[in-house]
């Protein structure tokens, strides 16, 4: 058993906000936010450590609990990492040699400031261009497209 799986404890998860919207219903929608960046520097987006301080701090951010955080290094490059929230998660997938990143934040519950980890992330990134998709999940919300900066 990985550390990660030793700190999630199922049964305590069931007593928690996520568990509880789902099972109640829920008056807030999940948030998850798609995101993409283009143009960002190789250099920054090939380094696991660096990597990892930026979705911490867009957990942070987000006002989201961190559990755990787990990333891999690929040769010769790119980076995929996720940070495991009592909410939900983080990820990142990155191609440096595309200079491009993608990002996946979810929220379960109120969630936090999803947006202003987005431009968070899209400025540690050195990303010249970003886009997100924003969706509301759970009872039948719809989805809509938004672009940050071009």
């Amino acid at each position: 058993m990985r550390e990660w799986e030793k700190k999630l404890d199922l049964h305590d998860l069931k007593r928690r906000h996520c568990v509880y919207l789902l099972q109640k219903g829920m008056e807030k929608p999940l948030l998850h936010l798609l995101a993409e960046y283009y143009r960002c520097d190789p250099g920054r987006i090939n380094d696991m450590a660096f990597l990892e301080a930026q979705l911490l701090e867009a957990a942070r951010i987000c006002g989201a609990t961190v559990i755990d955080s787990r990333m891999h290094a690929f040769s010769p490059q790119g980076i995929t990492g996720v940070v495991l929230l009592q909410e939900s998660h983080i990820s990142i997938h990155t191609w440096p040699e595309h200079a491009y990143v993608a990002v996946d934040i979810f929220i379960c519950g109120s969630g936090g400031e999803l947006k202003q980890a987005f431009n968070y992330l899209e400025e540690a990134l050195m990303a010249k261009r970003s886009l997100y998709l924003e969706v509301k999940r759970g009872n039948n919300y719809v989805f809509s497209m938004n672009s940050g900066p071009t």
